[in-house]
C-alpha cells in the first residue's frame, strides 16, 4: 500500500513539474542585448546599444522590390526608443564601434551600435520593437545613476 501511495504522489509531483515547463517554454523570452553605459558628465551618459549581426532583417522598401537593409540610422529610429519618466525620448544615432567597451569583449560579432544620452537621475526605459508591423513589443528599464553597472548584458522583457 505504501508503494502505490508514494508512486502516486511521484506521479503527481512529475505532472506538476511538467505543467510548469511547457508553461515556462510557451513564454515569449525577449531579446539579449549588450548595453555600455558611459559615466556620468556634466549631468549626462552616454548609452551604447549593441546590435548584432541577425537583427537587423531585410525589409520590404514602400516603393517595392526585393525586400533589403535599411540604412543603419534610420532602422534604429524605427525600431528604437529611449523614454525618460518625464517623456523625454532620447536621440539615436549609430556608430560602427562603442568607444565604451572593446567589440572583442562583446561576445558575438556586433553589426553596429546605437548611440543615444540618458540624464543622470532619470529613470528610463528603452524599448524595441523587432516588426513595425505587429504590436510586440520589448522594455528594459534603468535608472540613469553613477552606481549603473556599466557594461551589461541585458534581457528585454515583453510588454503587455
Amino acid at each position: 500500500m505504501k508503494g502505490i501511495i508514494g508512486l502516486f504522489v511521484v506521479v503527481v509531483i512529475g505532472a506538476g513539474v511538467l505543467v510548469y515547463m511547457q508553461g515556462k517554454m510557451s513564454e515569449d523570452p525577449g531579446p539579449t542585448i549588450y548595453l555600455a553605459f558611459g559615466d556620468p558628465h556634466e549631468g549626462a551618459m552616454e548609452v551604447n546599444i549593441c546590435i548584432p549581426l541577425l537583427m537587423q532583417k531585410p525589409e520590404i522598401p514602400p516603393e517595392g522590390g526585393l525586400p533589403k537593409k535599411a540604412p543603419p540610422t534610420d532602422w534604429a529610429r524605427r525600431h528604437w526608443e529611449l523614454t525618460s519618466t518625464s517623456g523625454d525620448k532620447g536621440t539615436m544615432s549609430t556608430m560602427g564601434s562603442s568607444l565604451l567597451v572593446d567589440d572583442m569583449k562583446v561576445g558575438g560579432s556586433p553589426d553596429f551600435w546605437i548611440k543615444t544620452s540618458a540624464k543622470v537621475g532619470e529613470s528610463y526605459t528603452l524599448i524595441y520593437t523587432p516588426d513595425t508591423d505587429e504590436p510586440t513589443r520589448y522594455k528594459f528599464e534603468f535608472e540613469a545613476s553613477d552606481s549603473l553597472k556599466r557594461r551589461q548584458r541585458v534581457e528585454f522583457k515583453k510588454m503587455k
